[in-house]
């Protein structure tokens, strides 16, 4: 059988295995970071990271990345277990959105000052139960060679909790890491199935995480929680003065997942 074909087949009873165990109640965070491991194992991408993973065992932090793609809060996850806050569009997504109800997602209506309330209150209900939380305070996707404002608002759970910002840089690179690939960007309306494959398309591909130095939150407001945490993204990805990231240095590799550890 063609090798694509069993690629394409193993994808698909990977993701039948987690829509059929719903993931925030029956699955630790242990369970949906080997899964996630082995989701980009089964796309044939890479993960590198540069920089340190905090110690859990602290306590939570709140996450904050720059936004290229669907692929994005799965990377994230297979390094560092988090729940998602993600536009309300994106759980009316096939498949996407049933994956992102069952690992716990947030969603977000942005036009409602209600929903960001409700989010707020439940994001600070999760850091108190010791969960960290992430979300893309771009508010969209680009790709990937810009990083827009960062908006404030979700930066007040940490505000009121005192737990510390980690900001996390995310680059999807091809495969010698000296260019960087659109192949992944989800941006504009571009459609699911459309971007899903051109993920499979691109042989080589590799997601570039850069864990910047956490941010506390003692006394600063959300709005200088939010300049600060994007000035560390912004010096991760090597922006120049022409405004172009640059590859990122220093990553090491995650390659394949190891098989074990996948959900049941």
């Amino acid at each position: 059988m063609p090798t694509r074909i069993m690629q394409i087949l193993k994808l698909g009873f990977h993701i039948l295995r987690a829509l059929n165990y719903p993931l925030s109640d029956h699955a630790s965070p242990e369970d949906i970071r080997l899964w996630c491991l082995e989701f980009f194992s089964h796309l044939r991408i890479r993960i590198h990271q540069q920089g340190c993973l905090p110690d859990l065992s602290k306590g939570p932090y709140l996450i904050v990345s720059n936004h290229v793609s669907w692929l994005d809060p799965l990377a994230i996850c297979a390094m560092l277990p988090a729940s998602f806050v993600s536009k309300v569009e994106v759980g009316r997504i096939p498949v996407l959105g049933t994956l992102a109800r069952r690992g716990g997602t947030l969603f977000l209506d942005r036009s409602s000052f209600r929903s960001l309330g409700t989010v707020s209150h439940k994001m600070e209900g999760m850091i108190k139960a010791g969960r960290s939380v992430a979300f893309f305070p771009e508010g969209k996707t680009t790709f990937g060679s810009e990083l827009l404002p960062f908006a404030p608002a979700l930066f007040e759970p940490a505000c009121r909790s005192r737990i510390p910002i980690l900001p996390v840089a995310i680059q999807y690179m091809r495969k010698d890491r000296t260019e960087r690939s659109i192949a992944a960007a989800f941006v504009d309306d571009q459609g699911f199935l459309d971007s899903f494959l051109n993920v499979l398309g691109e042989e080589g591909l590799e997601v570039c995480l850069g864990w910047a130095a956490p941010v506390l939150s003692d006394r600063e407001s959300r709005r200088e929680l939010a300049i600060r945490s994007e000035a560390n993204i912004k010096e991760m990805l090597g922006y120049g003065d022409n405004g172009h990231n640059v590859v990122i240095e220093g990553m090491r590799s995650f390659g394949n997942s190891p098989k074990a550890g996948a959900l049941p």
